[in-house]
């Protein structure tokens, strides 16, 4: 589900999602099985080091303006929860291989896998059964609650 600060994130992932549907149903035709891997986080050096990525791109990307219309703040915040969820991962890594191996070998292999508890008992419910709606609120209250925001687009800060 697409979250606040995730938009290039989420349509790369939704892009690939609808390309694996639409090629399961067109291998279909040759006899060809195609076959999703959504992982949940896994501890590996592309999450770990995911906010020395944010740094980098803070420090030597953006121009002044921007980091002036997003405040240090919004850097700070952002830094803190990419950390947090990040050292929530699980090392249990194989466990997205164990997935392919079963896709790959299975006489009956899923459509679809969730290796990870975070996918498994949270993100594929979420996707599967919160409404649309009920989503939106869940994240205009976490986003009362203090997740990241651009200063400019902070009533208190507006004058």
């Amino acid at each position: 589900r697409p979250l606040p600060t995730t938009a290039a994130y989420t349509c790369s992932k939704h892009a690939a999602d609808a390309f694996t549907s639409c090629l399961r149903w067109e291998m279909k035709w040759f006899g060809i099985s195609v076959h999703t891997i959504n992982p949940g986080t896994f501890k590996t050096d592309l999450s770990v080091e995911a906010h020395l990525r944010i740094e980098k791109l803070w420090q030597d990307k953006l121009t002044e303006d921007t980091k002036v219309e997003y405040g240090m703040d919004f850097f700070n915040k952002v830094m803190e929860l990419t950390q947090a969820f990040t050292a929530g991962a699980s090392t249990k890594v194989h466990l997205v291989g164990d997935a392919v191996a079963h896709a790959c070998t299975s006489q009956r292999p899923c459509r679809r896998y969730f290796p990870g508890y975070d996918a498994k008992f949270f993100w594929k419910p979420v996707r599967d059964f919160v409404p649309e709606v009920v989503l939106d609120m869940i994240i205009d209250i976490v986003i009362a609650l203090g997740f990241p925001r651009p200063l400019t687009t902070m009533k208190e800060k507006r004058t």
